[in-house]
């Protein structure tokens, strides 16, 4: 089953947009927060928020096909921040189509 996934994306050019090391991107936490203190960002979410943002151009720079569909406005790369406590959710970064979050009502 997994050769014939493969073989699909493959054959329709898609393995790049399916290959994004995620083991990569998780350990760009400490990138994140060393980059956050850096520019005086100090509290959790403001640090939150630089891996966040980091994220989600490591995303683009990482899958060729991901940066040419946002920039072409056929899909988006959205980075959120989530408040379980309360269930919110506030986009940080959003690359390609527009994420404008509409407010509750």
């Amino acid at each position: 089953m997994l050769r014939a996934i493969l073989r699909h994306r493959l054959d329709r050019g898609l393995s790049d947009l399916f290959v994004v090391r995620t083991a990569d991107v998780v350990e760009r936490v400490t990138a994140s927060v060393l980059a956050a203190r850096a520019a005086g960002r100090d509290q959790a979410e403001e640090i939150l928020a630089e891996h966040i943002e980091h994220t989600v151009d490591l995303l683009l720079e990482r899958s060729r096909v991901l940066a040419e569909m946002a920039a072409a406005g056929c899909l988006g790369v959205v980075g959120p921040s989530y408040r379980l406590a309360d269930g919110s959710a506030q986009v940080v970064a959003s690359h390609g189509l527009d994420a404008a979050v509409p407010a509750a009502s």
